[in-house]
C-alpha cells in the first residue's frame, strides 16, 4: 500500500501538467489570434 500512496501524487502531477500546458497554449493562441485580428482591422481601416 505504501508504494501506491507514493505513486499517486506523481500520477496526479503527470495528469495535471498536460492540462496546464494545454491551457497555456490555448491562451497564447487566443492572444495571437486577437492581435492578428486587431492588426487586420487596423490595416483595413487605413
Amino acid at each position: 500500500m505504501v508504494c501506491h500512496t507514493s505513486e499517486r501524487p506523481s500520477v496526479l502531477a503527470f495528469i495535471r501538467l498536460p492540462c496546464q500546458l494545454i491551457q497555456l497554449i490555448t491562451t497564447i493562441l487566443r492572444q495571437k489570434a486577437a492581435i492578428q485580428s486587431v492588426s487586420i482591422q487596423a490595416i483595413s481601416m487605413r
